[in-house]
């Protein structure tokens, strides 16, 4: 046995090991042990569980060496489920789905603990709230277009590879984005659109996330499955397919190539509408550079408006598959709700603030909402839906960087918060890299009495909110929503309230 300092000999794939499973890592891997004669090495586990023993596989040998359990001796039956999707393997983006319900709502919660405690934050969190069922939530998506075979594929990178997987009939997604895209499958074949890049590598087995046999899985860890090799890429060529469907059954689909050409895309979008009724917008753009979805400009119509209407709320929006919004209105709905409770009345800032969806939720209480957001076309679509719910007197909206505004322009701030200290709550919503440091420091110097984070990532909330409990706060409870059901992803709603005395103003 190797002393503790030791790192034992590097393992080669396809190498057969017993294993030991001990946890989950955040991601939602297996995180366990196998014994060697240098020492015990660490290792994580496709398709493993926590107390589940048996033969593995090594699939990739890097530092931390990635294996895949075949057979076990020892399971965790009471955690384990059958998957809800039949083409589901350990490599799925939906890593949960081999958890039971209650076990998935369970890790969530400890990925959430786990990551408060990482900072030293001592925080209650709550259990997971699950206000929507697990399949045929997902009212957005985004496609890669491929071509494997004579067959165009619609679908997403596997994890760590750049093999297309198939996903035009993901169970996660709402039924009128499935209907939609095997329809534009279908005309993409007939008409012969060209492709960006028309031959990656794609997946040759039915699997969702990877193939499920030894071989093939050894085969993939070695470069992927045998294929053409990829062409460099047509700037005329689709690339993306995004999509977004509304409460009420319609879809809004955007075509995407790099240079926002695309010849023939104006029959695909007629040929789409005329095959699904549902669809009532299809779009082009560009897309970014590398595997940026979407690039600079704006969607230009090829049928249809470019936006479908949106109700969340009690409130009315107009959406592009450009624009962020929640890709799960139930739990959207609930969410929303939790943070208009925890802001209260008053004077509200908002950050982040999007194309005002949680933005109108507050303002229905509140006597004022400052809403800070730097996209310019999310600003004018919130600007249009206050107005049209009679709210446009209680919102004010400023189109600016969160961060700038603190550093630079603060008071521009302090001007539409009605001086300092005005403010009864700061409500954020940021994505997953979470706040600048400015942000925080800037909401510190203003001492808002209470701030709502909202965020789907914990490590980086967290993160922010070590720094604002340092700079005078404390924070009282942490909410988890299981706004991503069947993957390892949480969101979360933490409330912090002033307990220090605030730091002076900005000049």
């Amino acid at each position: 046995m190797s002393r503790p300092d030791q790192r034992p000999k590097r393992l080669k794939v396809g190498t057969r090991l017993t294993v030991t499973v001990e946890a989950l890592d955040a991601s939602g891997l297996g995180r366990g042990r196998v014994d060697l004669a240098s020492g015990s090495a660490p290792v994580l586990v496709e398709d493993g569980l926590p107390g589940e023993v048996g033969e593995a596989v090594v699939l990739y040998a890097g530092r931390t060496p990635v294996l895949r359990l075949l057979r076990r001796r020892r399971t965790a039956a009471e955690r384990r489920a059958q998957p809800l999707c039949p083409r589901w393997t350990p490599r799925s983006p939906c890593r949960l789905m081999h958890l039971c319900r209650t076990a998935q709502l369970e890790f969530k919660r400890a990925r959430v603990r786990a990551a408060f405690a990482a900072h030293g934050i001592e925080v209650e969190v709550a259990p997971v709230e699950a206000p929507s069922p697990p399949l045929g939530w997902r009212a957005s998506a985004t496609f890669i277009v491929a071509r494997h075979k004579g067959t165009v594929v619609l679908g997403a990178y596997r994890r760590r590879t750049h093999v297309v997987q198939p996903m035009e009939a993901c169970p996660l997604h709402e039924g009128p984005i499935t209907r939609a895209a095997l329809a534009l499958r279908t005309i993409l074949e007939a008409q012969s659109l060209p492709l960006a890049n028309p031959q990656p590598p794609v997946a040759s087995d039915d699997a969702c996330g990877g193939p499920g046999e030894p071989a093939a899985l050894l085969e993939e860890a070695r470069g992927g499955p045998p294929g053409s090799a990829a062409s460099g890429p047509a700037a005329d060529g689709l690339k993306y397919v995004a999509m977004r469907a509304s409460g009420a059954g319609r879809v809004a689909v955007a075509l995407l190539s790099p240079s926002g050409r695309l010849p023939g895309a104006d029959r695909v979008a007629e040929a789409l509408r005329a095959a699904v009724p549902a669809v009532a917008s299809v779009s082009l753009g560009h897309s970014g550079p590398g595997d940026v979805i979407f690039g600079d400009g704006a969607l230009v119509p090829l049928a249809g408006e470019v936006a479908i209407e949106e109700v969340l709320g009690g409130h009315r929006f107009l959406l592009t598959p450009r624009l962020f919004f929640q890709v799960n209105r139930l739990a959207a709905e609930y969410l929303h709700g939790r943070a208009k409770a925890a802001a209260g009345g008053g004077c509200i800032l908002e950050l982040y603030a999007g194309v005002g969806a949680l933005t109108l939720r507050l303002a229905g209480e509140a006597q004022r909402v400052v809403a800070v957001e730097r996209v310019g076309p999310a600003v004018r679509a919130a600007r249009q839906a206050a107005a049209e719910a009679g709210l446009a007197e209680r919102v004010h909206f400023i189109e600016a960087d969160a961060a700038a505004l603190f550093s630079g322009d603060a008071r521009r701030l302090q001007e539409a918060l009605g001086g300092r200290g005005s403010a009864g709550a700061a409500v954020l919503n940021p994505p997953r890299k979470g706040c600048a440091p400015a942000v925080l420091d800037g909401l510190a110097r203003l001492g808002v009495p209470r701030i709502v984070y909202v965020s789907c990532n914990p490590d980086t909330l967290a993160r922010d909110v070590a720094r604002l409990c340092a700079a005078g706060y404390g924070c009282v409870r942490a909410e988890p929503v299981d706004l991503f059901p069947e993957s390892e992803h949480v969101e979360v709603l933490a409330v912090l309230e002033r307990t220090g005395s605030a730091a002076s103003g900005p000049a």
